[in-house]
């Protein structure tokens, strides 16, 4: 879909998707612990040519839950 043009957002649980930040328009927001601010992530993804990884994977997984729950507004 980025290669298409398609402005994406990804969640990355487990680190699987950081290689997509060698393309154009791709960013990586790297989750320690906390994760990237959702503010963050929300002020990225208004850009319509760029494409937003959220690092996850070194967060535990009881927030990662809450996280993600917490992103369902985006």
């Amino acid at each position: 879909m980025i290669l298409q043009g398609y402005c994406v957002w990804v969640v990355d649980p487990e680190g699987d998707y950081g290689a997509l930040e060698s393309l154009r328009g791709v960013v990586v927001l790297e989750g320690g612990d906390p994760p990237p601010d959702i503010p963050d992530v929300a002020r990225a993804l208004r850009h319509f040519d760029l494409s937003v990884v959220v690092d996850l994977s070194r967060v535990p997984y009881e927030e990662k839950v809450s996280y993600t729950s917490a992103c369902n507004f985006l």
